[in-house]
């Protein structure tokens, strides 16, 4: 047994020990004792004698969390032997770190979610299974998993703060002398190890559960003692997908995985919002692999016309396929020609040329009239024209594009075969675009039976959330066309804000109001950075010229508020947060500042309203 193991063991068994005698010993403290003493972890089945496989960590620490844990890589390697000391008999599965890393350069978020982000940016992670991200603790107490870690959903990226234990001296003078060191370490532990094992179940796809006291709760209590029956059941059906070669790693593999586990095995204990929301991401992912496979083989694609190729030539366009996936796109292009010729007015052939023609070229004339030919011959056939669509983006021809992917929106209405499945697609593209306006459109012509509520939900928030107003065409210079780089610029700014790149952040939003003038989404933008330099002027400037351009620029109105409440006004500054998640209830941010701005005013009764907004739509209470 290691010195860590030893550890490990030696404070479970003082746990026990407490959780079993302290009460009646008569000792000083002996009932705090009990009380601040957590639960030990336990896996509800005994599934596995030893470890049949192991998985590879890399882990990161940030510097404000290395200033706080001096021996930070002790302390987690003891965390991680605990972990294992539940995932192997619960899961067969034995976690190892292979590095540790300073994650320097990186300014600690207030938000453990943006961080998840950097490490993403930072480490890909494609020769570990999992990176582990190391952040400062907060300065306030909370139970909030959702405060005090983050994880990609099926991602292999999680981050995790570091332990705060406030006003615990207190309580613990209440304790024997000899007792409070492996207290404190204990707590310290416990709590570490919820955390670590809460947000790996959510990179493998677990949602949160009602059950109190389990891993998978919304908020840390001392009493967790483990993963549900029903939580080990679905983490052992994802890991026989997750843990692969890295060749063989599938996103898209797993989601179905955790789809057909969920529809099988249905059971009221999870919370029910987020498994809606999951399954309505998964669907979109089938969807926009769906929409991808027609490329994936000459004269690939959905329609019925693509079947029934004749026997007589069903090797020679074998051969083409070959040629196609061997780069060969001249000598494959050769051998269709005489299909073609032989059989004018089939579409697989038809198809195949489109495709063929595309990767030779690109979207040259002679591919779009290929690929056109494709509809003329059969118009509830899109494949072709998604194809192009992607082809003109990637030349940067986007406004060419959306004239194509327009041409296929006209035509659903009319089909009869298969009308939801050609939305389905053209919309996945269109999202992968970030076109919202083009997504609004595609909303309206909706075939009966399509569920658009979550597409709905996404391009509202996206319009308020980064500034993107109707009629941006017109006053901003941000047609259709463009609002995917308009976006993704948006997002960039923000991105070298959080991460404390100011002068590139201020260069870079000079040169986006110049592009996209007056741009709401850039001032929010700006607001933040000046806000974060403090000069706080300029900060309500750019947030008043972009609510003033977009009352509905949510970022930029929910700075406004937090500019307010600083400098005490705070009846406007509560205006301002009110309005911003009357339009944007999605924004986490806004309630936790009006909750402490009611404080502020001594209104009771609107925290408890604004708690039961928060609890209705995320499923938890605001964090205190």
């Amino acid at each position: 047994m290691s010195d860590r193991s030893r550890r490990v063991v030696q404070w479970l068994g003082l746990a026990v020990l407490v959780a079993g005698v302290a009460v009646g010993c008569g000792s000083k403290g002996g009932t705090t004792l009990r009380l601040m003493t957590p639960t030990r972890l336990a896996p509800k089945s005994d599934v596995y004698k030893e470890a049949e496989r192991s998985a590879k960590l890399r882990v990161y620490a940030t510097a404000q969390y290395r200033a706080q844990n001096l021996h930070w890589r002790e302390r987690f390697n003891d965390d991680v032997d605990m972990v294992n000391q539940y995932l192997i008999p619960a899961f067969g599965l034995r976690l190892e770190v292979v590095e540790y890393r300073n994650w320097d350069g990186v300014e600690d978020r207030p938000e453990v979610s943006d961080m998840v982000a950097l490490l993403e940016a930072l480490d890909p992670g494609d020769d570990v299974d999992w990176v582990v991200g190391l952040t400062s603790a907060l300065s306030s107490a909370t139970t909030s998993f959702h405060r005090i870690g983050a994880a990609r959903p099926l991602g292999r990226h999680w981050v995790m703060r570091g332990f705060e234990d406030l006003d615990v001296e207190a309580r613990l003078a209440k304790v024997e002398e000899q007792d409070r060191k492996w207290l404190r370490e204990a707590r310290r532990q416990h709590r570490q190890v919820s955390v670590f094992m809460h947000e790996w179940a959510h990179s493998l796809g677990v949602n949160h559960v009602t059950l109190k006291d389990t891993v998978m709760a919304a908020g840390y209590s001392r009493k967790i003692s483990g993963y549900s029956s029903q939580v080990e059941s679905l983490v052992r059906a994802m890991l026989r997908v997750r843990m692969v070669p890295p060749d063989e790693r599938s996103m898209l593999i797993e989601a179905r995985a955790w789809r057909a586990h969920m529809r099988a095995n249905p059971w009221e204990g999870w919370q029910q919002r987020e498994v809606v929301q999951t399954m309505d991401w998964v669907d979109e992912m089938e969807a926009e692999a769906a929409s991808a496979a027609g490329a994936d083989e000459p004269g690939g694609g959905s329609s019925g016309a693509l079947e029934g190729i004749p026997k007589e030539v069903a090797p020679a366009f074998e051969r083409v396929n070959a040629l196609a996936r061997e780069g060969r796109h001249s000598d494959a292009r050769a051998e269709l020609e005489p299909l073609i010729a032989a059989y004018p007015a089939h579409v697989a052939f038809r198809l195949a040329g489109c495709q063929i023609r595309l990767a030779e070229e690109g979207p040259s004339e002679a591919a779009r009239a290929d690929c056109g030919r494709v509809a003329e011959l059969d118009p509830e056939q899109t494949a072709a024209e998604l194809m192009l669509a992607r082809a003109l983006v990637e030349a940067d021809q986007r406004a060419d594009a959306g004239a194509v992917l327009a041409g296929v929106l006209a035509r659903i209405p009319s089909m009869t075969r298969d009308a939801a499945g050609a939305w389905t697609q053209l919309v996945s593209v269109y999202r992968g675009l970030n076109a919202v306006t083009w997504l609004e459109d595609a909303i309206l012509v909706a075939p009966e039976g399509v569920d658009t509520e979550a597409l709905d939900a996404w391009t509202h928030e996206v319009r308020r959330r980064h500034g993107l107003p109707p009629d941006s065409a017109r006053k901003h210079r941000i047609p259709p066309e463009e609002e995917g780089a308009y976006l993704a610029t948006v997002r960039s700014l923000l991105q070298k804000v959080y991460t404390g790149d100011y002068a590139a952040a201020g260069r870079e939003g000079r040169a986006a109001l110049a592009r996209y003038p007056r741009a709401p989404g850039v001032l929010g933008a700006l607001c933040d950075l000046e806000l974060r330099r403090k000069r706080y002027a300029a900060a309500r400037a750019h947030c008043q010229r972009a609510v003033d351009g977009y009352p509905d620029a949510t970022w930029a109105r929910y700075l406004l508020g937090i500019l307010d409440l600083r400098a005490r006004k705070n009846a406007a500054g509560i205006r301002h947060l009110e309005h911003t998640i009357e339009v944007d209830p999605g924004l986490r941010q806004a309630y936790h500042a009006l909750y402490k701005a009611y404080g502020r005013m001594h209104d009771s009764a609107a925290q408890e309203r604004l708690d039961q907004a928060y609890r209705a739509y995320f499923g938890v209470g605001i964090p205190r």
